[in-house]
């Protein structure tokens, strides 16, 4: 889990259309979106945990569209 994260939950972003989500990791490593169990929107159901680094990168690029 990233950032230390507790009772499962982390960020996480659709592998295919790159939404992100809060999401529980399951035992097994798999992520489900928290309040979507059936996946992503677009119909997706692969996720890839959003790292710190992910996160700054995000934040950075917002702003810059200022």
């Amino acid at each position: 889990m990233a950032r230390g994260d507790t009772n499962g939950r982390t960020m996480v972003q659709c592998t295919a259309c790159g939404s992100a989500y809060a999401a529980r990791q399951l035992d097994d490593g798999s992520f489900v979106p928290i309040g979507s169990r059936n996946g992503c929107s677009c119909g997706s159901t692969s996720f890839d945990e959003l790292t710190d680094s992910t996160l700054l990168e995000f934040d950075e690029g917002l702003e810059d569209d200022k």
